[in-house]
């Protein structure tokens, strides 16, 4: 459930920001064009005045770009692909009749009634009265500009249990957001409303809809998170950063090399686990059937990423929206993690991610691995040069594979006679020679030459010889299938050695913050 958006009821038309490039380079940028009503009435005055918003929404002639303005938060997050300036952003200050008719309408209103005055229909309404001022009262054609902000009196916030609220998306004609007055000055929940206006959804841990502190989707002072950035089309992965089953294959560990996530138009890694797809599940143009996963380097850069802590860190998120600008789907932040520090995605996803180190305001070197298991499985898998558990150890460098025997070696031939038999007859090369002898004549053994042997007649079941001798086979005659004895029964095996203890892991996993992860969409949990 999302708390502070709500999807229009009729049709949905992007907005023009909310387009996708499809991660394209050099993507045209958008224009941010807004209207900002700060409401009053009743006696109840606007929460900031248009001199003071201006100076906090936009640039003057001498604004620093490191001075935290809104036009320089969308000029820094989305590294120049959103434009906003003076001339796209319209502020008004708008005092409200207490009571009146909403324009077009026959419908009243009463704004004294303070218990009803938070509902989404009075809010709804209070956009329409502001708009007829602006055009009416102050002549003003603001009729072309979809995106519409009103900024409420800090007197209302006993009654509005919100901080922000916004429509998810953007409708043909309009797209709203509100504020609470007592937030006025706040730009990240500007950033966090208007992120729902282009498409955004919340970012969130698991059990927490609000959880991630890596973007202002979730609940950081920061730019958007790397999924985000993706959705908009205003960052796009590393080159070669862009992975699935045919580009990253079991046991064969990838380094790269991770600017930081606003530093480089091309700065994360998108890996598409098509591996874990079983064929059952669906595909559609909002939603993919298995979320991919984002590893992006962040670290604090103020005024505009306020990050905690400051260090150099490793975010891996999963995301199964598309970029169809009305795909409406949850972030997750699954993993945060520092120096030495690893995560492994569990079953059928198994990704493990290893950071390994990093250069202060530089690049971060990490290890990409699709592993096969959590340790490796014996047999071939001891012997067949991969890490197949991704603990950068391979075959029997790991200890797993300790108590594996290792794959015996092919059967050895017998060895060739010393002796040369005698050479077959010309006429039957096909067929082994036997021993010369005559049967007509009793032929005596060595041992007693003077004992005759029966005369020669083949028995039914003859006996092998004692030992005959090997003939070679001819060119062109293929061996035996059987041996010329019959193999001794094999050496009784010593007890295997008892399997070593584990080893620790190359590198200490990160511990789990918060509740574990999960990939599993939970329920949400409102929190605002």
């Amino acid at each position: 459930m999302c708390n502070d958006c709500m999807t229009p009821t009729d049709s949905l038309v992007a907005p023009t920001s909310a387009r996708s490039n499809g991660g394209h380079d050099n993507p045209q940028p958008i224009i941010i064009s807004t209207v900002v009503f700060l409401i009053s009435f009743c006696g109840y005055g606007p929460a900031i005045d248009v001199a003071s918003f201006r100076s906090m929404w936009l640039n003057g002639p001498d604004t620093p770009p490191n001075t935290r303005t809104m036009q320089n938060t969308f000029d820094y997050c989305s590294q120049g692909k959103a434009i906003m300036n003076s001339s796209t952003q319209h502020i008004f200050d708008v005092p409200l009749q207490c009571t009146g008719k909403v324009p077009g309408t026959s419908t009243p209103y009463n704004y004294a009634q303070l218990d009803t005055i938070c509902y989404t229909y009075s809010l709804h309404n209070m956009m329409l009265v502001a708009e007829d001022y602006v055009q009416k009262t102050l002549g003003i054609d603001i009729s072309s500009i979809k995106q519409r902000i009103a900024v409420l009196p800090v007197d209302l916030s006993g009654y509005c249990d919100f901080g922000g609220m916004a429509g998810l998306g953007c409708t043909g004609t309009r797209c709203y957001s509100w504020i609470n007055g007592l937030f006025a000055g706040n730009l990240y929940l500007y950033l966090h409303e208007m992120g729902h206006n282009l498409g955004l959804y919340h970012s969130r841990i698991p059990g927490r809809d609000y959880g991630d502190e890596t973007c202002t989707m979730g609940n950081g002072r920061t730019c958007y998170n790397a999924p985000n950035m993706w959705r908009l089309g205003w960052v796009s992965p590393l080159p070669g950063g862009d992975l699935n089953d045919t580009t990253l294959p079991v046991g064969q560990p990838m380094i790269f090399y991770l600017p930081g996530q606003n530093e480089n138009p091309h700065s994360y890694l998108r890996i598409n686990p098509t591996w874990a797809t079983t064929g059952s599940q669906t595909y559609s143009r909002l939603k993919a059937p298995i979320p991919a996963f984002f590893i992006s380097h962040r670290y604090k850069e103020v005024p505009f990423d306020n990050l905690s802590p400051a260090n150099s860190h490793i975010a891996v998120h999963t995301f199964s929206g598309t970029q169809d600008p009305q795909s409406y789907q949850n972030v997750t932040l699954e993993a945060f993690l520092f120096v030495k520090e690893e995560y492994r995605a569990p079953m059928p996803f198994n990704l493990v991610v290893r950071f390994v180190t990093y250069k202060s305001g530089g690049n971060a070197t990490i290890i990409i691995c699709r592993a096969d298991g959590e340790e490796e499985g014996g047999g071939s898998s001891c012997s067949d040069g991969l890490d197949n558990d991704c603990d950068g150890l391979v075959d029997f460098a790991d200890p797993d594979c300790a108590y594996v025997a290792p794959k015996p070696p092919s059967p050895r031939l017998p060895p060739s006679p010393r002796r040369s038999p005698p050479r077959p007859p010309a006429s039957s090369p096909s067929q082994l020679q036997s021993p010369p002898s005559s049967p007509s004549q009793p032929q005596p053994p060595p041992s007693s030459p003077s004992q005759p042997q029966p005369p020669a007649s083949p028995p039914d079941s003859p006996l092998p010889p004692s030992p005959p001798p090997l003939l070679p086979s001819p060119p062109g005659t293929p061996l035996h299938r059987e041996p010329p004895f019959p193999p001794p029964p094999p050496s009784p095996r010593p007890p295997p050695f008892p399997r070593p203890p584990p080893r620790p892991p190359a590198f200490p996993r990160s511990p789990p913050r918060s509740p574990p992860p999960s990939l599993t969409p939970p329920t949400m949990t409102p929190s605002r």
